[in-house]
């Protein structure tokens, strides 16, 4: 990963969230179709919060304002030229800044897609609800199971369409440190196998 560039959300806060979620589907789209393992991204303002709710410690953070992109110089200019996009910079939504040499640093980060708090949504009880009673498994135990009240929580998430039937759903997304390690990305631009990107 020797360049990056930022694109910054300049909508006013209330609409950072929705428009957070906008741009990603262009960059998922972008990264599921053309640059596919080739492209991190990182994101420089996360912030972590932690309060206490009957007696638990629940993790609360906002992903912020800016969506780093990592990879090699020929790629990041072909995705600063996505029609999409060039449309809300138009619109002063967002502002794409310049494509620039990573900084040479010892800290890195991955990004993860955090399958643990989807597994906590309605959504996918009633889905593995399904499936269950499809293979017969439905036992009892396992009823009792979907019946509890999910454990609350606050994750870092960004809200997105599904391409194939429309619906949405929530990317939820946690942060770890690791080493370096060169590697892939998936569809969403985070950590494969580890795979880590710069810390700065």
């Amino acid at each position: 990963m020797k360049s990056y560039f930022d694109i910054t959300i300049q909508s006013q806060p209330s609409d950072v969230h929705h428009f957070l979620g906008k741009v990603y589907r262009v960059l998922h789209g972008i990264l599921s179709d053309i640059f596919k393992g080739k492209v991190g991204i990182s994101f420089p303002e996360w912030s972590d919060h932690e309060f206490n709710i009957d007696g638990e410690v629940v993790s609360k953070g906002e992903i912020g304002r800016v969506i780093r992109l990592f990879g090699n110089t020929e790629d990041l200019v072909e995705i600063r030229r996505n029609p999409a996009l060039d449309h809300y910079a138009e619109r002063q939504a967002i502002r794409i800044g310049i494509i620039e040499a990573v900084s040479e640093t010892e800290k890195f980060i991955l990004f993860i897609r955090d399958r643990r708090k989807e597994k906590q949504t309605a959504g996918f009880r009633r889905r593995s609800r399904r499936r269950d009673k499809k293979r017969a498994l439905a036992a009892p135990f396992q009823k009792k199971e979907y019946l509890e009240k999910p454990k609350p929580y606050t994750s870092h998430y960004i809200p997105l369409l599904s391409s194939s039937n429309g619906h949405p759903y929530s990317l939820s997304i946690r942060k770890e440190y690791g080493e370096h390690k060169l590697g892939e990305f998936n569809r969403y631009g985070l950590s494969k196998e580890k795979s880590s990107l710069p810390d700065f």
